[in-house]
């Protein structure tokens, strides 16, 4: 019997949480299904599978922007993916983001015969601030041309709430949580690093450099901190790099921050390190966080949405007062923008030996709920549910 097909649509496959999560797919599923992965952007990070089928959809160019005139680009897309997938005769598209998202639903109103199932990767109302023209825009594209897909797959539960309101109850939601290769990961932190001096404490961030990671907020957390001695390490690349390196020299830190670029194996890194710390203003669920609990060290994050805290502190329902961390089951919370909170808490970490090991060991017992080879893997559930026209 012929295996069935299954186009992935996707921005690129650059360095990030998505697309790590696609890579992860193209050998997860290329034994059973023919997979065909389309992308809007010639950008390759990760190894793919011998043979990968792959189209481009769109001419955009590295290191394109999401907004403008690549918005304006849609329906050219959609309409390439809805030929692609019937000279193909593709059965599914699985796409993932907004753009990819609202080029899947185009698709659908354009006559695309492909099951669609849409995954959300961000909390949408912070991706699309209704305080901006681009905001709006987004919303109603999201409120409209979600709706066409078969599954709508959100990954946490904050997101799901989120997409039921602007969305609605119409169609099937599945929510599929990150996860992570845990024993893979650990290992791959065993290798030796030569180019970074771990013999200081070091705080790591493992991080694109993008507006939303706020990489700002914990270099003035760090400026704070009395220790001389301590260094933080930032790994990415991205468009706000130089802006990050001018608040860097601005505040005199060039010798204690260390930029180290993007790397193949950021796990060497992570596992070296004394704590990791995550300043996102929002997420949709973090990999860098479960990856940093494999890694065995102890975590700092934002409370943004959503994510760390159902990783980090799940029986927390209420705000963090304002100025305070709150320490969770596995890692350490603080509001999002509190620059005096990260400090205290970072500065905590510093001289709290026995919190830092408590910590480790915590998220290292807490990743194992995400650990990708012990779990089945749940959009292989979803895309044979859909297939197959089972309920959830």
């Amino acid at each position: 019997m012929s295996k069935k097909k299954i186009g992935i649509l996707v921005n690129s496959l650059s360095a990030g949480g998505a697309e790590r999560i696609v890579a992860n797919l193209l050998f997860t599923l290329h034994e059973d299904y023919e997979v065909h992965l389309l992308l809007l952007r010639d950008e390759i990070d990760y190894p793919m599978p011998e043979g990968q089928l792959v189209e481009f959809l769109s001419s955009e160019k590295q290191g394109g922007s999401e907004a403008g005139s690549n918005m304006l680009r849609l329906p050219i897309v959609a309409w390439r993916l809805k030929n692609y997938c019937s000279r193909n005769e593709i059965d599914l598209v699985l796409s993932f983001m907004n753009r990819p998202n609202f080029a899947a639903g185009l698709a659908k109103i354009f006559g695309l015969s492909s099951k669609a199932v849409m995954s959300e990767r961000v909390y949408t109302p912070h991706f699309y601030n209704s305080a901006t023209l681009r905001g709006k825009i987004g919303r109603k594209l999201v409120s409209w041309l979600y709706r066409y897909a078969d599954t709508l797959v959100p990954n946490s539960e904050g997101t799901k709430a989120a997409l039921v309101d602007m969305v609605g109850t119409d169609i099937d939601y599945h929510v599929a949580l990150n996860q992570i290769p845990v024993q893979s990961v650990s290992t791959s932190g065993e290798r030796i690093v030569d180019d970074v001096d771990f013999t200081q404490f070091i705080f790591v961030c493992v991080a694109g450099f993008r507006q939303q990671k706020n990489h700002i907020l914990l270099i003035e957390a760090f400026s704070k901190l009395d220790d001389r001695e301590t260094q933080l390490l930032l790994i990415g690349k991205g468009p706000t790099l130089e802006i990050v390196k001018k608040k860097v020299h601005a505040l005199g830190l060039e010798k204690r921050v260390l930029f180290v670029g993007q790397k193949d194996n950021p796990h060497k890194y992570v596992s070296k390190a004394q704590c990791f710390v995550l300043p996102s203003d929002y997420e949709g669920f973090p990999n860098v966080l479960l990856e940093a609990m494999a890694c065995r060290i102890p975590i700092i994050s934002t409370d943004c949405m959503t994510g760390p805290r159902e990783m980090l502190a799940p029986s927390l329902e209420s705000p963090i007062p304002a100025g305070t961390a709150f320490h969770g089951e596995y890692g350490v919370l603080v509001n999002v923008g509190d620059v005096e909170a990260l400090a205290k808490v970072m500065a905590e970490m510093i001289s709290n030996h026995e919190l830092r090991e408590r910590y480790g060991k915590a998220g290292a017992r807490r990743v194992q709920d995400f650990d990708r080879d012990t779990h089945p893997d749940p959009f292989r559930h979803v895309i044979s549910s859909v297939l197959e026209g089972r309920s959830f």
